[in-house]
């Protein structure tokens, strides 16, 4: 027997014997198997709302990319994927349009074991608004990435993800706070009274940014890089790790 077929062998049994430590130990803290659900692929979903009854947008998601972008028809419209045991509700009321996914325990594990014999599902969120919406957003994500383009008017802009990228590029906004966890952020294209940007563990790249007061950048164990970018007040601050001006 040659040393690749041992070297496999031995790697797969070492696997093999990981996810059944895995299982044993996860039943020990209580988790409930039987509550899995492997075949579920999930509903394709349109989702229309009026902007005119719309001054705030908030949306609350996790483990699914996010991408927002202009629309084409002048509505706010929302695809997805509907999945039952966790699914995306929506509120209206006083025209902050809420938008939040229902969370599981079991969302990870169900997409682990299932995507190994049937391909991941989609886990893409795709939020479409006027570019000339002046509401103001408040989009958060986790542990998937997060885009942000096109928007031309628009009020305050929060954004945030972990342990993935952020992309926002070509907004205009009277400010903006953009954050990100162990995930690089890439920023071009902005023009805003103020802005706050921030990451850590990863690198953090503003671009042809123009602030009309403030710009604070802060990254922890990461490098940060600034080009072709002016502000009243341009502030950095990163540990061990440079910046480049």
């Amino acid at each position: 027997m040659n040393a690749k077929k041992i070297i496999a062998i031995v790697g797969g049994s070492l696997a093999a014997f990981g996810i059944i430590i895995t299982v044993v130990f996860m039943s020990v803290l209580g988790w409930n198997f039987a509550k899995l659900d492997l075949t579920e692929r999930g509903k394709e979903v349109k989702q229309d709302f009026d902007v005119v009854q719309v001054s705030r947008i908030q949306m609350d998601l996790a483990d699914r990319e996010l991408v927002v972008r202009p629309s084409s028809n002048g509505r706010i419209t929302l695809f997805y994927q509907d999945f039952k045991k966790e699914p995306i509700v929506f509120t209206n009321l006083d025209g902050i349009l809420r938008i939040e996914q229902q969370k599981t325990e079991y969302r990870f594990l169900e997409d682990l074991f299932s995507g190994m014999f049937q391909g991941f599902a989609s886990r893409q969120v795709v939020l479409e608004v006027p570019a000339g919406f002046n509401g103001s957003f408040d989009l958060a994500t986790s542990n998937a990435p997060l885009s942000f383009s096109g928007m031309q008017s628009a009020g305050a802009v929060t954004l945030s993800t972990s342990n993935s990228k952020m992309e926002a590029s070509e907004f205009t906004a009277e400010n903006a706070d953009l954050s990100s966890e162990n995930g690089p952020v890439r920023v071009t294209g902005a023009s805003v009274s103020e802005v706050r940007i921030m990451t850590s563990n990863s690198s953090l790249k503003v671009q042809n940014v123009v602030a009309e007061k403030e710009i604070t950048i802060q990254n922890a164990n990461g490098k940060i890089e600034v080009e072709q970018t002016s502000a009243g007040s341009l502030q950095t601050k990163t540990s061990n790790a440079g910046t480049r001006l």
